[in-house]
């Protein structure tokens, strides 16, 4: 997997800092508060800020970034057992790919002379049909709910 290895934690930092904390999750609909965390999910997981347990501490920052925002992030909604972990990997695996590659497309692999980005839209594809539907947006939605 392709991920930030030089300036992670300026990359982190300005993440952060682009999202500018849970508060600004608290007035969505809740479709785009899983919209954000997603993204933020994705952008952290590529910076990938820990080489041991980034998965497990990434879904527990966004557990509590929800918790934050007066929403409860419930990954067993989404089945956090191993087929719905699979699901999830696969999806931010896509997202992962699409930020180191961004724009990548069949015509551009194609064309480059660049072995890792052909590699890249060669396994890029083969996820993309093996996540569907199963967007990471998706995943975030289904395990979102506000608090009462």
């Amino acid at each position: 997997m392709r991920y930030v290895h030089k300036g992670i934690a300026a990359r982190i930092s300005s993440i952060l800092r682009g999202f500018r904390g849970p508060q600004t999750l608290r007035d969505l609909p809740r479709d785009q508060v899983a919209v954000r965390l997603a993204v933020l999910y994705a952008d952290l997981d590529h910076a990938h800020g820990f080489y041991e347990g980034n998965s497990r501490t990434l879904r527990e920052f966004t557990r509590c970034m929800a918790d934050a925002a007066g929403y409860t992030l419930d990954w067993t909604k989404g089945g956090i057992g191993a087929e719905a972990r699979n699901t999830l990997y696969v999806a931010r695996d896509v997202e992962v790919l699409e930020r180191f590659y961004p724009g990548l497309n069949e015509e551009r692999a194609m064309a480059t002379d660049d072995r890792h980005e052909y590699q890249a839209w060669w396994h890029l594809e083969k996820l993309r049909r093996l996540r569907g539907e199963n967007t990471l947006e998706r995943i975030f939605a289904q395990a979102l709910t506000a608090k009462p």
